[in-house]
């Protein structure tokens, strides 16, 4: 399921979700609900998300960044309404590692 080559975000929220995903100076606007992959322009860039819950509910809006098949980043937020931002060089990942976090926001 997660695609093997380039740099993915996957978005899975079963409400809707509006926002934007991409790069800087490379960012497009989405609306949508499920689970989605979205493809990111850069292999070694900056990756930059912002997507925000357009319902009150308290199920999960769960971002996830993936290099080559491997996760290398997640957030969350189970807030009403709740925001989920991610920004980060890819040249940051730790070898092997993810960066995690989940907030509420």
């Amino acid at each position: 399921m997660i695609p093997p080559n380039g740099v993915w975000v996957r978005v899975a929220y079963p409400g809707t979700f509006t926002g934007s995903i991409g790069t800087p100076g490379d960012i497009r606007e989405v609306t949508n609900s499920g689970d989605l992959f979205y493809q990111i322009s850069t292999t070694n860039g900056t990756v930059a998300v912002s997507l925000q819950k357009m319902d009150g509910s308290s199920d999960k809006l769960l971002i996830e960044v993936y290099k080559n098949g491997a996760m290398v980043k997640q957030d969350s937020s189970v807030a009403p309404k709740g925001i989920v931002e991610i920004q980060f060089d890819l040249k940051t990942i730790p070898a092997g590692g993810v960066n995690s976090t989940t907030t509420v926001k």
